[in-house]
């Protein structure tokens, strides 16, 4: 293929444009792009004259675009960071959660703090399990030795309790870590 002509001799100006002129200038710009494209008018040919990745390899450059796919497709699909944060819902308060979207499988970490009263209290959840909590942490937020326990542990809520070593209950501010589904 041949290469094409120079942009400027395409666009060279004319001081007094007549038929002529707008012949030969339709001409190179017939010339430029039949350089461009090749006699067949072929793609493919012009994508390769511009320095174009083949389509079946391409290798992007700038700020390319793709289309987001579902946060159920696990195909070898472009995955966008659309998609790599699709699903991902969180509250980041200091009683907050993070849910991991279903195609990591829907984990969720919740935490929190309360106070646990001089006879327990019941402490929600920032957000209902839709399967189920595995497991909480607690840590009583004192200098002295404190126990903190947990009962009646729900998709919703859970008692919290907090105990001295003499076997007291006490009324304690608990920070509470929990995970689940």
């Amino acid at each position: 293929m041949a290469a094409p002509p120079a942009k400027a001799e395409i666009s060279a100006p004319f001081p007094n444009p007549s038929n002529a002129v707008a012949r030969l200038g339709f001409s190179r710009l017939y010339d430029y792009l039949v350089g461009l494209l090749g006699l067949t008018g072929n793609a493919s040919d012009a994508r390769t004259a511009l320095g174009a990745a083949p389509i079946v390899s391409p290798a992007f450059s700038g700020t390319p675009t793709a289309p987001t796919q579902a946060d159920t497709d696990n195909s070898t699909r472009l995955a966008t960071t659309a998609w790599a944060k699709f699903g991902f819902v969180a509250s980041t308060g200091a009683n907050g959660y993070i849910k991991f979207p279903t195609w990591l499988g829907g984990f969720i970490v919740q935490w929190g703090g309360a106070n646990s009263g001089a006879a327990g209290v019941a402490v929600t959840f920032p957000l209902a399990w839709p399967i189920g909590p595995k497991g909480v942490w607690l840590t009583p937020q004192v200098a002295g030795p404190r126990a903190a326990t947990y009962q009646s542990l729900s998709g919703t809520s859970f008692f919290l309790q907090c105990w001295d070593f003499s076997g007291t209950q006490q009324n304690t501010f608990v920070s509470w870590l929990a995970v689940g589904y």
